[in-house]
This record gives structure tokens, C-alpha cells and sequence, in this order.
């Protein structure tokens, strides 16, 4: 009897230990961008993916199709990245998204970018933008740098339910 609550006690503790340290996994820097014109996808949550980025001198990032970004449980994926510099020097990026989902899904998405220092240029000035993708969708997400040369950028997309 006694051997049967010391197995009992074991696995009552070790599971929940267990969940807590996959789940620290799961949640946990995969890489950073190193080069320029690298472009990373982290997973946040079961329902949002933060983008990491650093541009090139000439303000641009290219992941490619090919490339696209798939993380365990997220009813999206990223299908391409890229960015551009315009004549007057504005950089845009480009966020091709796909729905993964049988039916309507919301997402939102913002992007946040950064000096040569990392400081966040224009602190808060970004909001969110809500994006609704019919079943199998994909569509591009954009955003258009507020200030004058960013070196570096973080785009969060995320599912947004309304129902919550």
C-alpha cells in the first residue's frame, strides 16, 4: 500500500512539473535575427506569432515563399516577408498572412520599430489594425515606418476572437 501512494505522490508531482517546463519550452526565445535582412517567428501563445527583423542599408528584409513560418497550434501562417525603400526614403513592410482555419478568422496585428540604439521609435504609436480572413485566406498585412531610418522592427500578429 504504501509503494502504491509513493507512485501515486511521484506522478502527482511530476506531471505538473513536467507541463510547466514544456510549456517554459514552448514560450522561450527560439533564435534572434543576426544579419541583416534577417527575419525570425517566435510563438508567443497558442494564438500569436512576434516577428523579429533586422533591415538592410537599403531598408529592406526578404523572407521568401518558401521559407513560410509555421508554429505548432496557430490558426495562421506567415507566408513572406519584405520591405522596401520608397524615392522619399519611407520603408513599408509587407506581411503576407494564410489562415489555416475552416471558417472566418480575425486576426490583429501591429509592428513596432526601433532606432540604431533599439529604442522604440515613437513609442505607442502603433496600434493594433484587425484583419478578417475568410476560410483558407491569405492577405497582406502592412505598415509604413513613422520615422526616419529604423534598423530594426517587431511585428506581432495575433488570432483576435471577439467572442472572449
Amino acid at each position: 500500500m504504501t509503494m502504491k501512494i509513493n507512485i501515486l505522490k511521484f506522478f502527482l508531482l511530476a506531471v505538473p512539473l513536467a507541463a510547466t517546463l514544456l510549456a517554459g519550452c514552448q514560450t522561450g526565445r527560439m533564435t534572434e535575427p543576426k544579419e541583416p535582412g534577417d527575419v525570425v517567428s517566435i510563438p508567443m501563445s497558442q494564438a500569436g506569432i512576434e516577428i523579429e527583423g533586422i533591415l538592410k542599408a537599403d531598408g529592406t528584409v526578404n523572407m521568401v515563399n518558401g521559407r513560410s513560418q509555421t508554429l505548432p497550434g496557430q490558426p495562421f501562417y506567415i507566408r513572406s516577408i519584405v520591405s522596401s525603400r520608397d524615392d522619399a526614403g519611407v520603408i513599408t513592410l509587407q506581411i503576407t498572412a494564410s489562415s489555416l482555419s475552416s471558417s472566418e478568422l480575425s486576426l490583429r496585428y501591429r509592428v513596432v520599430w526601433f532606432n540604431n540604439d533599439g529604442m522604440e521609435i515613437e513609442p505607442g504609436a502603433s496600434g493594433w489594425t484587425q484583419v478578417t480572413f475568410a476560410p483558407r485566406e491569405s492577405k497582406s498585412l502592412r505598415s509604413v515606418a513613422r520615422a526616419d531610418n529604423p534598423k530594426t522592427f517587431r511585428a506581432f500578429v495575433q488570432s483576435f476572437d471577439f467572442q472572449r
